[in-house]
């Protein structure tokens, strides 16, 4: 669900369904694109959040559809965003939108700090540069998640694994052993569940005690290599957020 409106700036706004998070990305408004396409000749722009924090989110286009792909889902992730929550992009010229996250009830969110500020934000680029550099030299199958609050609660936690993964390598939910780089290794359950008709896998039994044994904190990036697909045994490196607070 979409729709742009009359503005002295240009804005659109997007409902999150099922469907936008398992695409990991976000379709612009085809009425935004048509009206200011000039705004979208880049190759990247700049989303920015009250907190003063900025993400660098790649364009991917195909014809006259242009989405925000490379960069969006660790967006997603460190904000939390969620099915029903409603995002308003409004355009700030030289490629930056300002990004304004409402929650289920209506309310704008608390915005993560650990990326606010300009010292902050170069070090989230810097990590996340560094995570998608090492995870495009790796020859084995991978996926990179960021930790976001969901996925480090005390209770009931656990760590959803990106569906186009799970499609490919993921035959059924089963346990799993993740190792690090230093030889500890961890039994994990993997699961499903169905939200809203959508399958999703995910690591449950055993997630909450690595993240917390690891250290985990909002921000942080964890890479998952699938070294053995019979066994689902992973590797898995963690490439830690400049803010450790």
């Amino acid at each position: 669900m979409a729709s742009s409106f009359e503005s002295a700036t240009p804005h659109f706004f997007k409902v999150i369904l099922p469907q936008t998070l398992n695409q990991s990305k976000l379709a612009i408004p085809h009425k935004f694109v048509r009206k200011h396409g000039e705004a979208l000749e880049t190759e990247e722009v700049r989303l920015k959040v009250a907190s003063g924090a900025e993400w660098k989110v790649g364009l991917t286009k195909n014809d006259e559809k242009i989405w925000f792909e490379k960069g969006w889902e660790e967006f997603v992730k460190f904000y939390s965003v969620e099915i029903g929550h409603f995002l308003t992009f409004r355009y700030e010229g030289n490629s930056c939108f300002h990004v304004v996250i409402f929650d289920k009830t209506a309310s704008e969110i608390e915005y993560p700090l650990g990326c606010g500020g300009k010292v902050k934000k170069r070090e989230r680029f810097s990590i996340s540069e560094e995570a998608t550099k090492f995870q495009s030299l790796t020859t084995n199958p991978s996926f990179m998640v960021t930790m976001g609050a969901s996925y480090l609660h005390t209770g009931k936690s656990y760590l959803s694994i990106p569906q186009w993964f799970a499609n490919a390598h993921i035959e059924s939910p089963k346990e799993m052993s993740v190792e690090v780089s230093d030889g500890r290794v961890w039994k994990i359950l993997c699961g499903e569940r169905w939200p809203h008709g959508v399958k999703r896998v995910e690591m449950r039994g055993g997630w909450r005690d690595f993240a917390r044994d690891n250290g985990l904190k909002k921000g942080d990036i964890c890479v998952f290599e699938l070294m053995e697909t019979s066994e689902l045994s992973f590797k898995a490196t963690i490439f830690r957020s400049g803010s450790r607070g």
